[in-house]
């Protein structure tokens, strides 16, 4: 008998003026406290590096509050400002991307805030995190996927924008 597990993903849109890393910094930091939510612990949250060890010193989120270096950290990291693509990983293994799309400037910011595999999701918690995203992030549009839904095409009408399981438009 085969363990099936359940994977979770909120691709969030929304506005960064300015891509202003001190904006992407908090925005990593809700959706850390989104994770705290979900799980019931604060974990500590990384920058990626070229191996393990090198992202262990890259910790920007520590006991659910920014490092005094984050900035710093961050900064460092990105090459090529305001182009932004970024990671950051934590204890747990949940992950976050932000990262710009450009449909008409560098402020328009794509984040993908996945939880972890389980054996199953909890879905009241999944609907505060949701609830949680709307309300702190104020988002343009956020889509929730399990097991990479739209990334293996398993939509079912392949001409319509995959959605997995729910999509929020703030504005119609």
């Amino acid at each position: 008998l085969k363990e099936f597990q359940m994977q979770i993903e909120f691709n969030i849109y929304m506005e960064l003026p300015g891509a202003d890393l001190g904006l992407l910094l908090d925005c990593f930091l809700k959706i850390s406290e989104l994770d705290t939510l979900y799980r019931g612990e604060s974990v500590d949250w990384f920058l990626t590096g070229k191996s393990k060890k090198s992202a262990m010193e890259k910790c920007i989120i520590h006991e659910g509050k920014l490092t005094n270096d984050a900035l710093f950290l961050l900064k460092s990291d990105l090459k090529n400002h305001p182009l932004i693509a970024k990671s950051l990983w934590s204890n747990n293994g949940t992950q976050i991307i932000a990262r710009n799309y450009l449909c008409s400037n560098f402020d328009n910011f794509w984040f993908r805030f996945t939880l972890a595999k389980e054996d199953s999701i909890d879905v009241i918690k999944s609907m505060q995190v949701l609830t949680g995203i709307i309300n702190h992030l104020e988002p343009h549009i956020i889509t929730v996927e399990t097991n990479e839904y739209a990334l293996k095409r398993r939509n079912v009408f392949p001409d319509r924008l995959p959605i997995g399981w729910i999509i929020y438009i703030d504005h119609i």
